[in-house]
């Protein structure tokens, strides 16, 4: 069987409202706590609360419809979570899913050079980390 673990999975009303209501966060707490046995520390929550609020505008200003909204998705026999996946379908009907990556970074450079990294102060220091699509790169999802 397949360890799986979503934190927060909604079809779009249902999100969308979550996140207008001020809801969405603490449902990730709360479902983060019964997977994992203890709170998600406040820097993790407030990303969330930030998090919820532009992926619904960005749902809202692509003027999609009809998406199914999955966040904290932990890939399969890794410690590794995808922030959010975008479940739909195109103009014509294939079903797709969307990767994203969000990061709470001020400052970030891109470096030229070998791979797809970038730059940023992170943990305490400017490091060389790589690209948050090397997060997602050759994932696949079995929902």
């Amino acid at each position: 069987m397949l360890n799986r673990l979503i934190i927060y999975d909604a079809p779009q009303k249902q999100f969308v409202r979550d996140v207008l209501l001020n809801k969405f966060a603490d449902i990730l707490q709360e479902n983060f706590s019964k997977s994992y046995g203890r709170k998600a520390g406040e820097p993790e929550f407030n990303s969330w609360v930030d998090t919820g609020k532009v992926i619904k505008n960005l749902i809202e200003l692509g003027c999609l419809e009809n998406v199914y909204i999955s966040f904290e998705y932990q890939i399969p026999y890794t410690q590794k979570r995808i922030d959010c996946l975008l479940f739909g379908k195109n103009k014509h009907g294939k079903g797709i899913v969307i990767h994203i990556e969000m990061k709470q970074w001020t400052k970030v450079e891109a470096l030229d050079c070998e791979g797809n990294f970038v730059e940023t102060y992170t943990g305490g220091d400017i490091r060389r980390v790589a690209h948050p699509s090397q997060q997602v790169k050759d994932i696949i999802i079995i929902y």
